[in-house]
């Protein structure tokens, strides 16, 4: 199941990054929110390296929304592996 788990985290990081390119921010926060809730209480250090490029993609945006998920990602990357 874990494989399983950490497939669908690596997924939702292109699906956002791919929303960003598309120019919906909102839509790929929201997605980067469910990444992070999808990897709860894993430890992996190729999850949190997905974490900082999402993280580095949703930095720059003006929205209120890209802004709380990078709060998230922030929040998550402090608990160390």
């Amino acid at each position: 199941m874990q494989t399983h788990e950490r497939g669908r985290v690596h997924r939702l990081a292109t699906l956002s990054d791919c929303q960003l390119r598309g120019g919906e921010a909102e839509l790929a926060a929201a997605t980067a929110g469910t990444m992070l809730d999808t990897m709860e209480g894993m430890e992996s250090q190729r999850l949190r390296d997905r974490l900082v490029k999402v993280r580095r993609s949703l930095v720059g945006l003006q929205s209120r929304a890209t802004a709380d998920g990078v709060g998230r990602i922030d929040d998550t990357l402090r608990i160390p592996v």
